[in-house]
């Protein structure tokens, strides 16, 4: 079987699905994708062809005009797709593609959260043509469902599918916390042990919302901040200097003790990080499900989210969470949690870890979602 990918080879979460999904199975993988240098190595050891488009940000008229070459001699070249399966809907790379849609046996879209939470309603009208040929559209949480109506109507309802995927690091923070506790993995990021470590969302785009975060954890008493080490990781999205520097100008006003970081991170070391932290605040605009959220979840972390993303999934499953209403109500909150910070024992800790890791491998680990996605391609 022939298998064409169209999406982000650099994305940590492709990379885990090729794994797991179709490294063992009898099958030909190219990807498409408009960046390749993380896991190069990866795609060549396991002979994956990755294809590259320039940047979706290129505005150059000859790189494109290049694309659009390129594309109709993969096409050319291509005696058969039997499955094109789109990872993220990226409306630029699926038009500079269009001529190897026209080719394919079978087509599955995969809308991965953003592309379909804040695409312009534009990106959602060409997106249509795509779906229309499409023969199984996937959303990867269920509260991408109520704004995949709002833009499509019922009409795709046939086609839709509800399935997340597989967390690759629940396995690796059980490892790292087999042998590093909460305070060895603080000292391992420099951070200090005798204060308590608060992660302030998990990449560095603006929707984050940081510097809203800090003004109103700002307004918290001082005997409380003065325990606060607020810990930004911007590894991960376009870093934009002047914005940092308002969040640092923030901070500073407001006297927090605060620490970013930069680096790339390997999956020991993003167990680490989870493992670092004692409260995670997030306050995207809007997301689904994010793999980082629930990775401080299962890394016990104290999560304090806002209540216009719909986590009604993890809710109902008995995760517990803390859910502010808007900014000005996130200093209340934040209070609560940190007096149960401050009370709760350790066997108390323990048996909410267990129960917590339990009910997310049952969510969303590989081995729970694994025959799922092998079934969309007939394995």
């Amino acid at each position: 079987m022939n298998i064409l990918i169209i999406g982000l080879a650099d994305s940590i979460w492709l990379k885990e699905y090729i794994a797991h999904v179709l490294l063992d199975e009898d099958v030909s993988i190219s990807v498409i994708s408009c960046r390749n240098e993380k896991y190069k190595d990866f795609y060549a050891e396991n002979g994956i062809e990755v294809i590259q488009y320039p940047s979706r940000e290129s505005k150059k008229i000859s790189s494109i005009l290049k694309s659009l070459k390129k594309s109709r001699r993969i096409a050319g070249r291509q005696k058969q797709i039997d499955v094109i399966h789109v990872h993220f809907a990226d409306v630029s790379l699926m038009l500079l593609c269009y001529k190897l849609f026209m080719i394919a046996d079978k087509t599955i879209i995969t809308f991965w959260g953003s592309d379909l939470l804040r695409a312009f309603n534009w990106k959602l009208k060409i997106l249509k043509h795509f779906l229309d040929k499409a023969d199984i559209i996937q959303l990867v949480s269920e509260n991408m469902l109520e704004k995949f109506h709002k833009s499509y109507g019922i009409k795709f309802d046939g086609k839709l599918n509800i399935l997340d995927f597989g967390n690759p690091m629940y396995g690796v923070i059980d490892s790292v916390s087999r042998k590093m506790v909460r305070e060895d993995c603080k000292k391992y990021w420099e951070m200090p042990g005798n204060m308590l470590s608060v992660h302030i969302g998990y990449n560095s785009i603006r929707e984050q919302n940081h510097i809203a975060i800090v003004k109103s954890l700002g307004r918290l008493p001082d005997k409380i901040k003065d325990n606060l080490f607020l810990v930004f990781h911007f590894g991960y999205g376009a870093e934009d200097s002047i914005y940092v520097n308002h969040i640092k100008s923030e901070l500073k006003e407001n006297k927090f003790r605060y620490k970013f970081i930069n680096k790339y991170m390997d999956k020991e070391d993003v167990a680490k990080f989870r493992l670092s932290a004692d409260i995670f605040v997030y306050g995207q605009t809007t997301d689904a499900v994010a793999g980082s959220v629930l990775e401080y979840l299962y890394a016990g972390v104290k999560l304090i989210y806002p209540k216009w993303l719909d986590y009604s999934v993890l809710l109902n499953i008995g995760i517990q969470m803390y859910g502010y209403e808007d900014f000005t109500g996130l200093t209340d909150i934040f209070q609560e949690v940190y007096k149960e910070c401050q009370n709760n024992s350790d066997d108390n800790d323990r048996d909410a870890l267990t129960d917590n890791r339990m009910r997310l491998k049952n969510f969303n680990s590989w081995e729970k979602v694994l025959p799922e996605w092998k079934a969309m391609y007939d394995f």
